[in-house]
């Protein structure tokens, strides 16, 4: 007679759990999917929300008859289709599905005959587009209001359905989001340790997770320049590309106006956006500690592609020779630019991504 193994069971400890905010300048996408045991109906439910927790657009999709992961697929597409529509970036998206994780970040080790081959390639097909988006892991107690559209979607018509405004049934979820109330779950030592450490990285805003370039922009025969604006040479941090924007005669005000400008924005695709701390100077070339700077930081998108200073300097001011702003008709500009490495490195990725795909498929 065999003997029985022992197994040695980890003790779990209780967490409380809630829906997190998303970073500032960033959309959060909430997904989950739906199964009805005995009937086989699947659904599948999704939210997208604002960096203030604001409800932005939503979807419940009735999708017939089929298996759990179908939905859960099927839940996060319609969601990235419907943020990468709407222009909403930079993105992060949270799912309750272990699976769906591993066949997005693990793309490589799908097989042409999975039978969703089709459905996930799609989806991976959207998260390489040209956006900042991250996808990651979120417990139930985290997805309620995602798993609130999907369970709705099973009682629709087939079928995707959007709301521009929450439905009544989601708006207590909504609340208990917004008010970070938390909900008890057990988890092994070793998840918890890991989300601490998570979450360390996440808070971690310290200069060392920013890439950052000091361009200067010397603008000679200022006092001849007569176009309304003018924009200084590129200059590019990882791979964005950034100028200064100037405004000589000010912008409809009697200051000096500059701004940072994102290069080429009207080609760039549709949905992309950049978040960057920045600082403008106005450099005083008698006595560099009287030069003038002013900083910010910005979501940069196709909308909204430039931000700084329509009132940096009052012209009466920045022209008058005394105070050493121009000299010898020269003026010197100084744009100091921030970006989170971690977008840098997302793009990066994306890219090398798409240059390594042979086609796109289609549903």
């Amino acid at each position: 007679m065999g003997r029985k193994k022992k197994y040695n069971k980890v003790k779990k400890e209780q967490v409380l759990l809630c829906w997190s905010f998303p970073h500032h300048g960033w959309y959060k996408l909430n997904v989950d999917g739906s199964y009805r045991s005995g009937s086989g109906c699947i659904a599948g439910g999704g939210v997208i929300r604002n960096q203030e927790g604001e409800w932005l657009s939503g979807f419940a999709a009735n999708l017939g008859t089929g298996k759990v992961i179908e939905a859960e697929l099927w839940a996060l597409y319609r969601g990235l289709e419907l943020a990468w529509k709407s222009g909403l970036a930079p993105l992060e998206v949270e799912t309750d599905s272990t699976t769906v994780l591993k066949l997005m970040h693990n793309p490589v080790e799908v097989n042409w005959k999975h039978p969703q081959f089709n459905l996930i390639k799609s989806c991976q097909n959207l998260l390489n587009q040209s956006w900042i988006c991250s996808l990651n892991h979120a417990y139930w107690q985290q997805n309620s209001v995602a798993d609130c559209l999907a369970n709705f979607g099973l009682t629709m018509e087939l079928g995707c359905h959007y709301f521009d405004v929450p439905p009544p049934l989601c708006e207590p979820f909504l609340v208990q989001d917004i008010s970070r109330v938390a909900q008890p779950r057990f988890l092994p030592p070793s998840v918890i340790e890991y989300r601490k450490i998570k979450k360390l990285e996440e808070v971690d805003i310290h200069m060392e997770n920013l890439a950052s370039v000091i361009f200067t922009w010397k603008v000679d025969n200022f006092f001849k320049l007569d176009a309304v604006k003018y924009y200084s040479d590129v200059f590019v941090i990882g791979v964005f590309e950034w100028r200064i924007l100037m405004y000589p005669r000010g912008n409809n005000v009697d200051y000096l106006s500059v701004y940072l400008d994102v290069t080429g924005s009207s080609t760039l695709p549709l949905g992309w956006a950049r978040h960057a701390r920045f600082s403008l100077t106005i450099v005083n070339q008698l006595q560099s500690s009287e030069s003038l700077t002013k900083d910010t930081e910005h979501v940069f998108n196709k909308s909204d592609s430039n931000s700084g200073f329509t009132s940096l300097i009052p012209l009466s001011e920045f022209c008058d020779h005394s105070k050493g702003y121009v000299v010898n008709d020269t003026c010197i500009i100084e744009a100091k630019v921030a970006v989170h490495k971690s977008e840098i490195k997302i793009l990066e990725e994306q890219k090398t991504r798409r240059s390594t795909t042979s086609r796109d498929l289609q549903i």
